[in-house]
C-alpha cells in the first residue's frame, strides 16, 4: 500500500510513542492505558485566566463602551443638579485668665467664664446658632430675588411650622390671603394687619412691600431644624491646652458661606460676652446683699462697743493693774493688767480643758455601756479625742475593725458553722463585750481623776478672777466682735468691687482672630466627582457584566475549557478558513489553514501503529464545522500520498456529495440494506487520485438501525485493506446514536469544538456518555481559532511559508476546501 504510516513515523522518533490499537478488534474498547482511563489534563494557569479575562473584556468591548458612555452621560446630567462645595475658615482666640497675674482675681477683669473644653459646645449651642439662623433668615427661601422686599419683615418664632406658603393680595390691595400647600387656606384678612399669627409668623407686610406683586411664594423651614443642620455642618477643632477655636464651614456659595461663618463668630463672641456679663451681674447682686448684711453687723458691733465705753468711761480701764479694781487710784493692791490678762487666759484655757475632759469622760462611759449592750460603733469611739491618748483602747478598736473585716472575708467563702468563722466571731464578741468596755472604763476613770484636778484649779482661779473687772472681759469681747465684722466687711467689699468691675469691663473672653474669607476654589468639585464616578462606575459595571456574561456563556470559547470540562487534549486547532474570494486577497490566511490541517494530519496518524487510520469525526451539535474539517483532513491525507476514503456518515443531512460533486446514491445506507455492493458506493474524487468518497446514500427512516447492524463493521473490515486512511464524517453527537455507532465501529473518535458556537454543557454530557462505549477519544479539534488572544500559541508566523509567493494560486490547487464551499455541509 502506498505511503504507509510506518514509513512516515520512521522519521519522527521524537514524537510520543504510538498506541498499538491495531491489535484490538475494531468492536472492542480502545484504551489509553492499562486501566482504560484517560490521564487528567492540567487546568488553566493564572496567566491564562488573566488572558481569558482580557479576552472576555475585548469580546464585550462594545457593551462596555456603551455602558461607559451611558454612565458618563448620566454623570454629566447629574452635574447640572449639584453645585461645588466651598469651605470657609476662621479662628477665634479665647483668653486664658488663669495664666494672668493674680491667679485670675484681677480686680479689673472677671475670672474665666468657661473651662477650655466647653467652648466648642457653646459654639454649637442653640443660644448661638438660633441667633445666626434668625439674623441670616436661613429659615426662609424663595425662588425670585425680587421677593426679598416683600418678605423683608417676616421674622421667625420657635413654633413656626415648615411648609410651602403663598401670600396673595386682591386687586384692590386691601385684602390678603395666606395659604399653605398641604393645609390649604391658613388665614385671610386686611392688609396691614399682622399676618400668620396662627402659624407663628411675625409679619405685617404692606402694599408698598409687595412692589406691585399680587402673590409671593416662599418656603419656611422650622428654625430649630435649620439650626440642627447648621450645627452639624461646621467643623470645630480645639486642641488640648490651646487658646484657639479653628472653624471650618462648608457651603455651595463661597460668599454666603464666608459671611455666614463671620456672623456665626460674631454671635458667638456676643453670646459669650452676654453670658459673662450676666454671670458677673448675678454674682455681684449676691455679693451686694452679703456686703450690706456685713455692713449692718459692723455698725452694730461699733455701736455696742461705743455704748459700753460710754457707760464705763469713769471706771478704770483694761490697762489698769488688777489691784486697782474697786478702788480709785489703785487701792486694793494686786498685779498689773498683764498679770490679770495671763490669769484670765489660763482660766479660760483650763475651763476649756475641763469641759473637754468632762465630755470625753462621759463619752467613754457611754461607750462602755453601749459595748456591754452590743451597740458599739468603732468609728464613733475613735472620734473621741481622749481615745488617741489611750493606746490600749485604740489598739483594741483597731483590732476589732480588722477582725470584723476578716470575718466578712471568711463569710464570703464559708458558712457560720466553719470553725475559723466561729473563732473569729468569738474573738470579736470578746473584744466588744469585755475588752473594749474594760479599757473604756479604765480610760474614763483616768479622765475623772483629771477632771477633779481641773475642777479644783478652776475654783481657785475663779476666786482670783473675781478681782478682775467684768467690763474688761466684756470690752474684749466687743472688740473681738468688731474685728470680725470689720474683716468680713472688708473681704466682701473687695470681692464685690472685683465682680462689679469685671461685669462692666470692655475686655471680652473671646475675640475673632481670623475672619472668614471667600474660598478661591471649591474644596470638593462634585461635578468632576460625579463625572468620574459615572464613568468609572459604568466602566466597572460593564467589565463585571462582561465577566459575568463570559462566566455564564454556555458556548465554548477558551482552550482550557476543553481540559477543564471535557478532560480532552487539543489535537488540532483550525483557524478561520477563508472563503474563495477572501483567499485570493489574503493568501497568508489560506496558507495558515493548510498548515493547520497538515499539523492535524501529522498528529492524527501518529496515534496509529499500522494502517489504516480509522477515525470518526463528530461534534456536539450542528454548525460546529465537522464536515469541513473532515473534508479538508481527508484532502490533506490524500495530498500527502495516502489513499484516503471519506465516508459521509451523516445519514440524515449529509452533504459531502455536494462538496465533492459526486452522486449521493447509491451510498452507505444502500450497502447496509443490501441493495448495493462496495464497488457501487465508492466514488473517486475528480483531480485527486488518492481521495475517494462514500456518500450517505438513499435516506431511510430505519437508517440508525442499519448503522448498529453487523453490516457496518463488516464494511469497515472490508475497506481496511483497500485504504490507508478512512475518515467518517458522522452526524452530531446530539443528533442520535449515529455518531456512537460509527465510533464503536471505527474504534476511534475526534470531537470538533467550534469557538463561540459549540455548547459546553452538551459537549460534556455527550463525551461523558461516549466514555461508556468501546471508543478511544483521540482529543478535540478546535475550529475557527482566532490568531490572537488566548489562541495565539496556535497561530502561525506570517510571511514564513514556502508558498508565500503563490498568492494567485487557486485554493483548491493548494489542497484546501474553503469555507464558502464547505459551509453547505454544516447546514
Amino acid at each position: 500500500m502506498d505511503n504507509s504510516l510506518s514509513q512516515l513515523q520512521s522519521s519522527g522518533d521524537h514524537l510520543p510513542a504510538p498506541i498499538d490499537h491495531s491489535q484490538l478488534p475494531i468492536h472492542h474498547r480502545a484504551q489509553w492505558g492499562g486501566d482504560g482511563e484517560r490521564p487528567p489534563l492540567e487546568g488553566a494557569t493564572s496567566s491564562s485566566k488573566i488572558r481569558r479575562y482580557i479576552q472576555a473584556i475585548m469580546r464585550y468591548k462594545w457593551l462596555i463602551i456603551l455602558l461607559a458612555v451611558l454612565g458618563t452621560a448620566a454623570g454629566l446630567l447629574a452635574t447640572r443638579f449639584v453645585q461645588p462645595v466651598y469651605e470657609a475658615h476662621g479662628a477665634v482666640w479665647i483668653s486664658d485668665v488663669s495664666s494672668q497675674g493674680g491667679g485670675g482675681n484681677n480686680p479689673m477683669r472677671a475670672p474665666e467664664l468657661l473651662p477650655t473644653g466647653s467652648w466648642v459646645e457653646l459654639f454649637r449651642s442653640f443660644a448661638v446658632v438660633d441667633r445666626v439662623v434668625e439674623a441670616k433668615r436661613l429659615f426662609l427661601s424663595y425662588e425670585e430675588p425680587s421677593d426679598s422686599a416683600a418678605l423683608s419683615g417676616l421674622n421667625s418664632t420657635s413654633n413656626m411650622p415648615s411648609g410651602f406658603y403663598t401670600f396673595s393680595i386682591d386687586p384692590s390691595g386691601q385684602e390678603y390671603t395666606l395659604s399653605e400647600k398641604e393645609l390649604g387656606l391658613v388665614e385671610q384678612g386686611k392688609l396691614g394687619d399682622s399676618v400668620g399669627r396662627r402659624v407663628g409668623f411675625l409679619w405685617a407686610p404692606t402694599a408698598q412691600n409687595m412692589e406691585g406683586k399680587r402673590s409671593v411664594a416662599f418656603h419656611i423651614t422650622q428654625p430649630r431644624t435649620v439650626a440642627v443642620a447648621l450645627a452639624k455642618n461646621i467643623q470645630i477643632v480645639m486642641e488640648q491646652n490651646s487658646n484657639f477655636l479653628k472653624l471650618t464651614l462648608t457651603g455651595v456659595d463661597k460668599w454666603k458661606t464666608a459671611d455666614l461663618l463671620n456672623k456665626w463668630m460674631e454671635e458667638f463672641v456676643a453670646t459669650a460676652s452676654d453670658l459673662r456679663r450676666k454671670n458677673m451681674s448675678d454674682v455681684a447682686q449676691i455679693l451686694e446683699s452679703q456686703r450690706e448684711e456685713a455692713r449692718a453687723s459692723l455698725r452694730q458691733a461699733e455701736q455696742s462697743l461705743q455704748s459700753f465705753r460710754t457707760q464705763n468711761i469713769t471706771e478704770p480701764g483694761e490697762e489698769s493693774p488688777v489691784g486697782a479694781v474697786g478702788s480709785p487710784g489703785g487701792a486694793g493692791g494686786g498685779g498689773g493688767g498683764a498679770a490679770g490678762a495671763s490669769l484670765a487666759t489660763a482660766f479660760f484655757e483650763n475651763q476649756g480643758n475641763y469641759e473637754s475632759v468632762q465630755r470625753d469622760r462621759k463619752a467613754l462611759e457611754d461607750v462602755a455601756v453601749s459595748a456591754e449592750n452590743g451597740e458599739l460603733a468603732p468609728d464613733a469611739v475613735l472620734s473621741i479625742s481622749a481615745v488617741a491618748q489611750a493606746p490600749a483602747l485604740t489598739g483594741a478598736i483597731q483590732e476589732l475593725i480588722q477582725k470584723e473585716g476578716q470575718l466578712r472575708t471568711l463569710r464570703e467563702s464559708y458558712t457560720d458553722e466553719y470553725k475559723a468563722v466561729k473563732d473569729m466571731k468569738h474573738s470579736i464578741d470578746q473584744l466588744r463585750s469585755y475588752t473594749i468596755p474594760r479599757l473604756a472604763r479604765e480610760s474614763a476613770a483616768l479622765l475623772r481623776s483629771r477632771e477633779q484636778t481641773l475642777s479644783s484649779r478652776l475654783r481657785r482661779d475663779s476666786i482670783q478672777l473675781r478681782n478682775v473687772p467684768q467690763r474688761s472681759i466684756e470690752e474684749a469681747r466687743l472688740r473681738r466682735d468688731l474685728a470680725v465684722a470689720e474683716n468680713l466687711y472688708t473681704t466682701l467689699e473687695g470681692r464685690y468691687e472685683t465682680t462689679r468691675l469685671g461685669a462692666v469691663t470692655t475686655l471680652p473672653d473671646v475675640n475673632i482672630l481670623d475672619p472668614a474669607l471667600p474660598s478661591a476654589a471649591p474644596s470638593l468639585n462634585l461635578k468632576l466627582l460625579l463625572l468620574v464616578a459615572g464613568f468609572a462606575g459604568s466602566l466597572g459595571l460593564g467589565v463585571l457584566l462582561a465577566l459575568f456574561m463570559d462566566h455564564t456563556d454556555k458556548r465554548f470559547r477558551y482552550p482550557e475549557q476543553i481540559a477543564d470540562d471535557l478532560h480532552l487534549e487539543v489535537i488540532g486547532a483550525i483557524p478561520v478558513v477563508p472563503k474563495a474570494k477572501e483567499a485570493l486577497h489574503d493568501p497568508e490566511a489560506m496558507l495558515h489553514s493548510v498548515e493547520a490541517f497538515r499539523g492535524l494530519r501529522m498528529r492524527t496518524h501518529h496515534f496509529y501503529d499500522s494502517p489504516p487510520v480509522m477515525l470518526t469525526i463528530s461534534s456536539p451539535g450542528a454548525g460546529d464545522g465537522k464536515s469541513m474539517i473532515t473534508s479538508n483532513l481527508a484532502l490533506s491525507f490524500a495530498e500527502a500520498g495516502f489513499k484516503t476514503l471519506i465516508i459521509d456518515g451523516d445519514i440524515r443531512r449529509g452533504k459531502l456529495h455536494s462538496v465533492f460533486s459526486v452522486d449521493r446514491r447509491p451510498g452507505l445506507l444502500d450497502f447496509l440494506s443490501g441493495q448495493a455492493s462496495i464497488q457501487d458506493i465508492i466514488r473517486p474524487v475528480e483531480n485527486n487520485a488518492k481521495l475517494f468518497v462514500l456518500t450517505s446514500g438513499t435516506r431511510r427512516h430505519r437508517g440508525p438501525e442499519l448503522l448498529t447492524s453487523a453490516a457496518l463493521p463488516e464494511l469497515l473490515n472490508a475497506l481496511r485493506d483497500q485504504f490507508d486512511v478512512i475518515l467518517v464524517d458522522s452526524a452530531p453527537l446530539g443528533a442520535g446514536i449515529d455518531a456512537y455507532a460509527f465510533g464503536v465501529a471505527t474504534g476511534n473518535m475526534a470531537v470538533v469544538m467550534r469557538t463561540g458556537v459549540s455548547d459546553r454543557r452538551m459537549a460534556k454530557a455527550k463525551v461523558k456518555l461516549l466514555e461508556r462505549f468501546p471508543v478511544r477519544i483521540l482529543g478535540a479539534i478546535v475550529n475557527d481559532v482566532p490568531s490572537a488572544g488566548l489562541y495565539q500559541e496556535y497561530s502561525y508566523l506570517y510571511g514564513y511559508s514556502p508558498d508565500s509567493d503563490m498568492g494567485d494560486q487557486d485554493p483548491g490547487e493548494m489542497g484546501l476546501l474553503t469555507s464558502e464551499i464547505s459551509d453547505a455541509s454544516t447546514k
